[in-house]
């Protein structure tokens, strides 16, 4: 395998166990918007399913940006060197997207205390609102 696939899958980890109180306490802020208090209780809440997804979608990131801007780079003049760098970062995204953003959806429902476990939010949300609702924009 890769050592940028892995390198990534685990910088995604790292970088999510790290930052995930911060997120949660800022999802509970904006869905409290309409006057209800924050629970500070719970802020690893869903993180164990978020990983599931930050995983590979960071691994897919890497996976795809390295060997695109290789690819780019031979293919581009030397001074379009930074629109390879950004073509393959936008190419890497949009494939690390189709992963991370179910996995994001998942997310803020759980820190805003909709559903006890991953599983559970994934078999309701696919049940209510189809596979299209884990590709939802916006949850309030």
């Amino acid at each position: 395998m890769d050592e940028g696939v892995i390198a990534g899958g685990t910088a995604g980890v790292v970088v999510e166990t790290a930052l995930y109180p911060i997120d949660t306490i800022k999802t509970r802020l904006q869905a409290a918007r309409g006057g209800s208090q924050i629970q500070w209780k719970g802020l690893y809440s869903g993180l164990a399913g978020n990983i599931a997804g930050v995983l590979p979608a960071s691994a897919v990131f890497v996976g795809i940006y390295e060997p695109t801007k290789r690819k780019l780079l031979e293919t581009f003049p030397e001074n379009l060197s930074a629109v390879a760098h950004f073509t393959a970062g936008a190419i890497g995204g949009i494939a690390a997207s189709l992963i991370r953003v179910p996995t994001e959806v998942v997310k803020q429902r759980m820190q805003t205390g909709q559903f006890r476990s991953a599983p559970d939010a994934v078999r309701l949300i696919v049940g209510k609102e189809g596979f299209r609702g884990l590709y939802a924009v916006c949850i309030f």
